[in-house]
């Protein structure tokens, strides 16, 4: 592969912030690829955590990111309020080898509760005045209740987790009643823990949802992007190898996404974010 054509810079830096909720493993794949696609070398920095105060783009110290779909929707609400546009979503995001979701590049939530209680907790309704956990004010458990007429005193108690694995295990532990979690994350965990899967029960599904992006900085060249979309979505035909390698880690392949819906979405998070999570206690 060419490598001077398509950028100037001696590496490629590309950071996730979705682990440890997907593999670290996963990523070096995405970073072997981008290397043996675009034919320049990439460095990898895994941050674990999905909190991230300021664009990385603002500070440029990073050129391809990972991130979660609601932190990419507040980049999406700063460049409109501040600007300047730093970064754009790739439009292809990875397929998951999903029962409930099969062949959808859109990323759905999974409501969980312990299988124990599930003759107790039979609709979303049934949780009122219990404990949740989410990951981030910025949650959309937030754009959800907001559409369903609620408010964040719903439940009567809000635990803060880092990450949605911490999430998973609050509900395992009893710290908390019920959560939502990504459905590929959730995948990710069970074939992890497989002896969990009886003990959790999904209450219901929330989405779709546009995906968690994969978000370049503006700096890179338009042949980089369009380098890369065209790498991803042909992957299984040019390079059956990395698509193999990215089976291991339940992605099953790619698919063009509208990266309008970001936008739309940040518009329909504008009133929800409002909504503080501040239980009322019963």
């Amino acid at each position: 592969m060419s490598d001077s054509t398509l950028t100037d810079k001696k590496k490629l830096r590309i950071t996730t912030y979705m682990c440890p909720d997907y593999p670290e493993g996963l990523y070096q794949v995405y970073k072997e690829f981008f290397e043996h696609c675009l034919g320049v070398e990439c460095e990898l920095n895994i941050i674990n955590s999905h909190a991230h105060d300021e664009s990385p783009f603002a500070k440029d110290i990073a050129d391809i990111v990972f991130m979660s779909l609601v932190s990419y929707v507040k980049i999406l609400q700063q460049q409109q309020h501040d600007g300047p546009v730093l970064c754009d979503a790739l439009p292809v995001a990875p397929i998951f080898d999903l029962i409930r979701h099969r062949d959808d590049p859109r990323s759905y939530s999974e409501i969980i509760i312990l299988s124990s209680k599930k003759d107790h907790v039979k609709s979303f309704d049934d949780l009122r005045g219990h404990r949740w956990s989410v990951v981030n004010d910025r949650s959309l458990v937030l754009y959800e209740l907001s559409k369903m007429g609620h408010y964040s005193s719903f439940f009567s108690f809000i635990i803060h987790t880092n990450n949605e694995r911490e999430a998973i295990r609050s509900v395992l532990e009893h710290s908390s009643d019920a959560t939502s979690v990504d459905a590929a994350i959730l995948k990710s965990y069970l074939d992890q823990y497989p002896d969990y899967a009886n003990k959790l029960h999904i209450l219901k599904s929330w989405g779709p949802y546009p995906p968690e992006p994969i978000v370049l900085s503006n700096n890179l060249s338009s042949e980089i992007k369009t380098k890369l979309v065209s790498s991803l979505m042909n992957i299984k035909q040019h390079h059956p190898e990395f698509a193999s390698k990215f089976r291991k880690h339940n992605v099953t392949g790619f698919d063009c996404i509208d990266v309008h819906k970001f936008q739309e979405m940040a518009e329909s998070l504008r009133n929800a974010e409002r909504m503080k999570m501040r239980p009322v206690y019963y």
